[in-house]
């Protein structure tokens, strides 16, 4: 998975991780931003010469039918 930023990734994850924001809503401020920051700041071993996120990703898919 590739993101151009570290904003770009959070950005993502604001919109489509709900447990995430669903976690924090009730939360100061101030926390939920000590929050996003420290994700940043983990996303941002990630990150290539030119600010790129770029990240190994694996999806495992499994269907059934009875």
């Amino acid at each position: 998975m590739d993101f151009p930023s570290v904003e770009a990734y959070l950005s993502m994850i604001q919109d489509t991780a709900a447990p995430i924001p669903a976690a924090l809503a009730d939360k100061p401020a101030d926390l939920r931003e000590k929050v996003w920051q420290a994700i940043a700041g983990a996303v941002g071993q990630y990150a290539t010469a030119d600010g790129t996120i770029r990240m190994e990703n694996e999806a495992i898919c499994i269907a059934g039918r009875r």
